[in-house]
């Protein structure tokens, strides 16, 4: 069979595409594999980075573009969209979905809370089905409602009795940079014909007194009970942060009525899963951990397969009084951040605490977004035996591994939780390579990482940065007992292996496909 696995940011080679690589590597003895990226991506590099074997697996770029991107998941037999947070159709005979970590509609804030429960209990529910589909980004809060981003493309999948229906598009006037103006065209279709039509050209608001949102009209002739489709289509698009941004959707209403528009301009007051409508297209929805997988079907409210990913494991060298940490380079601000300046603040306290001749290492891939925090975290090293290896090659990771005695993962401490569960560590590749090798993990105990660290047996959990502090000296101080947890480290993490990853990726394809 033809496999296609899609992934939009290979190029970062994260844990992430090492989940997607691993797949194609297991996939690829038995199948007829291709990789589909958004842009141009070196082959030969992934191997090196990912550790992975790439022989018999071809690339294909695909670009961004929603519309290209289905298509191209058309031309497989099976589809795996392992591209974090995509909202892709699966356009192939079967599907898989790899959830990173699940996102749903953004909480509103603590003052709205009950202003939306009475908003539901108003409007109520009319028996009109909405679904977002394909091309909109994860919603988030824009001009204080509910909304999502659209690049090229974005399709709307609506269930109407016939008649006719007047349907009101909100855009919210926000300019990407690089954008003036944007040019947005609407079309509705039924069975493949169309049944209406509308074009806007939306401008920034010309005085702080004008609208914020620019209302779009959609007249559709529905000619019997049953689905619809909506294309939204921008002209022109800009990229900032490495999303590409078209124009910003804070409503869709349907109907004349005071409810209708409240449904529309608040999509809050709808059922969750309004925006979900994408994951119908896959078979098999899979989670990178069991972290992942609970949250998922939590909120998802569908059944989740938990899958770890493959870690490479490594070979222990002549260990060294070395602490390290891998993880790319990027502030809180950013989202998913590894807390390398929380490590290098409790490092100084270490050092300050028991006078230590160990080293931190800090290894990790660096954007122009990433320098700046970066050189942060140089300032705030100052003084300090913090050695910093910026996109290290895979031989050199190795060898760091090999040469750690002790191992650090923050990431995820400082967040809350119950708000933002995506920022802690949804699994922690990192952590079992380096256990792999006989370093210590010194974790955070939150998130993936209680899934591959037994506190107390393979390593150690922390919640404080006194925790962190008092359990690294413990175990500088005692080698014995920094013996007896590198070597339990090292037993457990074959668990983890390339060799069980892909031999469970497998009977998910077949599952699949016989399915």
């Amino acid at each position: 069979m033809r496999v296609g696995i899609h992934n939009r940011y290979w190029s970062t080679m994260g844990g992430g595409e090492r989940y997607a690589a691993g797949m194609a590597e297991a996939l690829a003895p038995h199948h007829d594999v291709v990789l589909f990226a958004g842009e141009v991506v070196d082959r030969d590099l992934l191997e090196e980075r990912l550790h992975v074997d790439l022989t018999g697996v071809t690339v294909e770029v695909v670009g961004t573009d929603t519309e290209t991107a289905e298509a191209a998941a058309g031309t497989v037999d099976v589809f795996i969209n392992s591209s974090y947070m995509s909202r892709l159709r699966n356009r192939a005979d079967h599907g898989i979905y790899v959830v990173h970590f699940p996102s749903g509609p953004p909480k509103p804030p603590g003052w709205m809370t009950p202003l939306v429960a009475a908003g539901r209990r108003l409007v109520g529910e009319d028996g009109t089905g909405m679904s977002l589909e394909s091309g909109f980004d994860e919603p988030e809060w824009l001009l204080q409602r509910q909304g999502s981003w659209i690049a090229d493309r974005a399709h709307v999948s609506l269930d109407l009795p016939s008649g006719r229906h007047h349907l009101v598009f909100d855009i919210a006037r926000i300019m990407p940079e690089g954008l003036s103006r944007i040019q947005l065209d609407i079309t509705g279709r039924q069975d493949g014909r169309v049944i209406g039509s509308a074009s806007a050209e939306i401008g920034p608001r010309r005085s702080r007194w004008a609208s914020r949102v620019a209302k779009v009209d959609l007249e559709i002739d529905v000619a019997r009970s049953g689905p619809v489709e909506i294309e939204l289509r921008t002209a022109a698009t800009a990229s900032v942060g490495g999303r590409h941004l078209g124009a910003a959707v804070v409503g869709i209403g349907v109907g004349r009525g005071v409810a209708a528009r409240l449904r529309g301009a608040y999509p809050q007051l709808l059922a969750d899963r309004h925006w979900l409508g994408y994951l119908s297209s896959y078979d098999k929805i899979v989670s990178n951990s069991e972290y992942g997988r609970d949250h998922a079907e939590r909120l998802w409210r569908c059944e989740v397969t938990a899958l770890q990913p493959p870690v490479t494991m490594h070979r222990p060298g002549d260990k060294q009084p070395i602490i390290l940490s891998v993880g790319r380079f990027f502030a809180a601000r950013a989202g998913h951040s590894k807390k390398q300046l929380e490590m290098v603040q409790a490092f100084g306290r270490l050092v300050e605490r028991t006078g230590t001749d160990w080293q931190l290492h800090l290894v990790g891939g660096v954007d122009d977004e990433g320098g700046r925090y970066l050189r942060h975290v140089r300032e705030a090293s100052a003084g300090l035996a913090v050695v910093f290896h910026e996109n290290a090659t895979g031989a050199e990771v190795a060898q760091l591994y090999g040469e750690a005695s002790i191992y650090w993962h923050a990431a995820g401490f400082g967040e809350d939780a119950e708000r933002h569960p995506d920022r802690l560590e949804h699994f922690g590749i990192t952590t079992v390579e380096a256990m792999s090798a006989g370093a210590v993990p010194i974790v955070i105990g939150a998130g993936g990482q209680l899934e591959s660290v037994e506190h107390g047996v393979t390593g150690l959990h922390w919640t404080t940065i006194d925790e962190l502090v008092d359990h690294t000296a413990k175990v500088i101080a005692d080698a014995d007992y920094r013996a007896e947890l590198a070597g339990a480290a090292r037993a457990a993490a074959p668990r983890f292996s390339p060799d069980v990853f892909a031999r469970r990726v497998n009977e998910l394809v077949s599952e699949v496909t016989r399915g």
